[in-house]
């Protein structure tokens, strides 16, 4: 299979965005240990987020591992695919894979941990 360079640029498109992710997170974590944000259990609302989001994250990852299939012919083995396949497939797919657990880290964290406030904004 010709290799492009595209696949490559994919995968580093995925890294800077889950670095991205991960220096914001470090940020959010530094605002629930110093105490400007806690954790809010959001009822029905909160377990409905937390399958759904579960749910995208899961199914985008069954569908990377079972990406050799739709490439290729069903039942293809990653050792296949790392053969025949392009140079930047793997570290593509690698990347995916992080870029959709951290994003999807980040978004359960970031609903959960609200900022406490002194008060609505007319009370201040």
């Amino acid at each position: 299979m010709i290799d492009s360079g595209i696949l490559y640029s994919i995968a580093a498109g995925c890294w800077a965005v889950a670095l991205l992710i991960a220096v914001l997170l470090v940020l959010l974590i530094s605002k629930i240990a110093g105490g400007k944000k806690r954790f809010k259990a959001k009822g029905i609302k909160g377990i409905i987020v937390f399958l759904i989001a579960t749910a995208v994250a899961g199914y985008c990852a069954y569908y990377i591992y079972h990406l050799p299939d739709t490439l290729y012919y069903y039942g293809t083995p990653w050792a296949m695919v790392e053969e025949i396949g392009p140079s930047g497939f793997m570290e593509a797919v690698m990347a995916l894979s992080v870029l959709i657990g951290a994003a999807y880290i980040y978004a359960m964290v970031k609903f959960y941990f609200v900022k406490i406030s002194g008060g609505t904004y007319k009370e201040r």
